[in-house]
């Protein structure tokens, strides 16, 4: 803000001002739209694709689109709050500087939905903290041989073992 100093406009001093910033538009895949947004996952994804503070990837063939709808649905997800009402899981309110590292940047996003940015063959995947329930089981037929428990351990068998080696092969 410039102000040009005149005590007819300003008798009570110079005033505060304050301001809602609220960043930059994202693009959200759920609904082809670019808009404001404060999930983490679409402004991860945003700093990937953007080629002039960002990575510069290509986001057709360098963006897992899956992993990020999916990220981007778990930090839309609503909690409850204590005192009544909800509010979104994880969202990124922050800075980045133009002088941090891209690692830097992308940390500080991912710490944001306490998640992981993945690059694995030739994609970005996206995977935002969230419970996920295990997809496999294994059964008494997964075993390669009988399965062996060995209980009441004596003290003399739990022990640490060091070997001596000699040393005058290193000496020259």
């Amino acid at each position: 803000v410039r102000l040009e100093y005149d005590q007819d406009k300003f008798p009570n001093g110079i005033p505060n001002f304050s301001f809602l910033v609220r960043g930059k538009k994202v693009y959200d895949p759920r609904s082809d739209t670019t808009v404001w947004s404060a999930n983490p996952a679409l402004c991860l994804n945003d700093y990937l694709t953007n080629t002039g503070y960002g990575l510069g990837c290509t986001y057709a063939t360098e963006i897992d689109e899956t992993t990020l709808i999916a990220s981007a649905n778990i930090c839309d997800e609503d909690v409850n709050l204590s005192g009544g009402g909800t509010e979104n899981k994880y969202e990124a309110h922050g800075v980045l500087s133009s002088s941090a590292t891209p690692e830097e940047s992308i940390n500080k996003i991912l710490s944001a939905m306490a998640g992981k940015a993945v690059w694995s063959p030739g994609k970005w995947r996206f995977l935002a903290w969230a419970y996920y329930t295990p997809t496999l089981s294994f059964d008494w037929g997964d075993l390669r041989a009988s399965m062996c428990v060995q209980t009441l351990v004596s003290r003399r068998e739990i022990f640490d073992t060091f070997k001596s080696i000699s040393l005058s092969a290193f000496d020259n």
